[in-house]
């Protein structure tokens, strides 16, 4: 039995992890309409884009973080608002 190697599974897996990191952000309503932009290279996410406030930055990092198949996260979002003074 002469079997063709599976060229597709690194992409296939690729598109199957970044489709996981959107769902993962869309699931944390404080950071709904906000501009992130997840890039994804093997196990690596790279955030990219704006936030409201450090916070918002923390919580997008920790539901990257969350997925299975994350192995790095270089967390490069900006915040757009000062936190508030406590």
């Amino acid at each position: 039995m002469n079997q063709t190697p599976d060229r597709s599974t690194p992409h296939a897996a690729a598109g199957a992890l970044e489709t996981a990191v959107a769902k993962a952000l869309d699931g944390v309503p404080e950071l709904a309409n906000q501009a992130i932009h997840a890039r994804v290279e093997g196990g690596r996410i790279a955030l990219e884009g704006s936030v409201d406030c450090d916070r918002d930055r923390r919580l997008a990092e920790r539901a990257v973080w969350a997925v299975p198949g994350v192995r790095e996260v270089e967390n490069h979002l900006r915040t757009v608002r000062p936190e508030p003074a406590a």
